[in-house]
């Protein structure tokens, strides 16, 4: 007959199989309050880490037959994997138990019928995770599920108006700061972008140094509310919400479209007043956040594997987006589609020919951000650090143009936008640079549209206008 287990004792089996799990969940919301993403991002890093303390447990106790150490095994695998500190105090109470455990068997001549480190680890695991969900609660996460269901597009607006094609291109330099600052007449890609149909606009500028000012002011019309800064991720917050309540996006509805943004890997910068919203399935910077976090990363002969599987899947984000531009195209229906690309921004990933490159990044996670800005964040000369650019963005020109290509002939009326939010910021000293950014737009029947106002400020909207006035 079966051993029945009193109720305590399966309690008690239940929690020591959960603690790992809870470790390795505690660790994913814990880093979680310092974003402004949904909370679905949480959901592939913590099944990845609750699946590996599930094996680790496993694999312990097929060879030790105990639970307790099954369970205290697994729970110093995970705090490996997640974060410096948490390692530090699991191996500081793994062998202090240890060494307490051999001191009373060898030394004291007592029995050893305890639990072990399990005792203490399963404790601190509950407390983490419970702490985790109360300073996350605090801090306000719950408000990153922020917007109002979008505007449907309205079922009989005006039958002429074209369908609008963004290409975010984070970072791109103006032509004349790549010819002056980097020594790149950029002219080949100049050329075609006249063959093709395109305005340049020469004195094209943002009022804003940085990714979330020069979106704000596309969407809502309205300046970024810089005078009061509110920090961390409740600044972050506050950008998705302005992106999310963008007039633009309720104006465009009203005027038939569908709208559609395909995500860059940073969480924040993709509102919820969106139609459609396009994730291609790469990493993104919360889960990179999380790996340079981990030690198992940052101190083995791992962190060059993992370094060269992120570049990898940069470079997949990229052409995914890109192919998911072209296929919207392909639907023949009236939309407004923005795509953000994290090129030419660092990291390097490209060279002049679009093939993979890896440049920059040795630094990370130890020394440099993966998406570090200036040249002195990667400990690299000004000279090297402009090469590089340089060559990336001839290849980004060439993927650009096989997909404005793909655009134009799947819709041939189609307004296409080529623009960056700001420009490369390769240097602290040279602020005129930040704000010099590259805008393109080919806009049949409406030559020079944005000449007046070369800014990002209402893109979509003094687009939508002037096609309305014409019908």
């Amino acid at each position: 007959m079966a051993e029945v287990h009193p109720p305590r004792r399966r309690l008690s089996t239940l929690i020591l199989l959960a603690a790992p799990a809870a470790l390795a969940v505690s660790a994913v919301i814990g880093d979680y309050t310092g974003t402004a993403g949904h909370p679905a991002i949480m959901l592939r890093p913590g099944l990845v880490l609750v699946a590996v303390a599930a094996f680790l447990q496993g694999a312990a106790w097929l060879i030790a037959r105990r639970l307790e150490s099954a369970t205290a095994f697994a729970m110093l695998g995970i705090a490996l994997v997640v974060d410096r500190t948490l390692a530090g105090v699991v191996i500081i109470i793994v062998a202090g138990t240890a060494a307490w455990r051999l001191w009373s068997v060898v030394i004291r001549g007592r029995s050893d019928h305890g639990r072990g480190s399990a005792r203490f680890l399963v404790p601190l695991a509950m407390l983490l995770l419970g702490s985790a969900v109360i300073v996350a609660a605090s801090r306000g996460a719950a408000e990153n599920v922020v917007g109002e269901p979008p505007t449907p597009p309205a079922a009989h607006a005006g039958t002429n108006l074209p369908s609008l094609y963004v290409l975010f291109l984070d970072g791109y330099p103006r032509h004349d700061m790549l010819q002056t600052r980097f020594g790149y007449a950029n002219s080949p890609f100049l050329s075609w972008l006249a063959e093709a149909g395109f305005d340049v606009y020469p004195d094209s500028h943002s009022d804003y140094d940085w990714t979330r000012g020069t979106l704000v002011a596309m969407l809502s019309g309205e300046p970024y509310p810089e005078g009061e800064r509110l920090g961390g991720a409740a600044e972050l917050r506050r950008m998705r919400r302005l992106l999310g309540e963008a007039p633009a996006l309720t104006s465009l509805a009203s005027a038939g479209y569908e709208t559609v943004t395909i995500r860059s890997p940073v969480v924040h910068t993709a509102g919820e007043g969106w139609h459609r919203v396009i994730d291609t399935g790469q990493i993104n910077d919360f889960e990179i956040h999380l790996l340079a976090g981990s030690p198992l990363v940052a101190h083995t002969p791992l962190q060059s594997v993992v370094r060269a599987w992120l570049m990898d899947q940069h470079r997949d984000r990229v052409r995914a987006s890109l192919a998911a531009v072209e296929r919207i195209a392909e639907r023949g229906t009236r939309q407004a589609a923005l795509a953000h690309l994290l090129v030419p921004h660092t990291p390097f990933i490209f060279d002049e020919r679009a093939e993979p490159a890896d440049e920059f990044t040795d630094c990370w996670p130890r020394h440099c951000r993966f998406y570090a800005i200036y040249a002195d964040d990667f400990g690299r000369s000004t000279e090297a650090y402009e090469a590089a650019l340089v060559k990336q963005v001839r290849g980004v020109n060439r993927l650009i143009t096989r997909t404005v290509e793909k655009i134009v002939a799947a819709d041939p009326s189609a307004v296409v936008v080529l623009m960056s939010d700001h420009g490369a910021r390769h240097s602290k000293a040279d602020p005129e640079e930040h704000h010099a950014t590259l805008l393109a737009a080919r806009t049949p029947g409406h030559p020079n549209l944005l000449a007046d106002e070369p800014v990002p400020d209402r893109l979509f909207e003094r687009i939508l206008d002037a096609y309305r006035a014409s019908e």
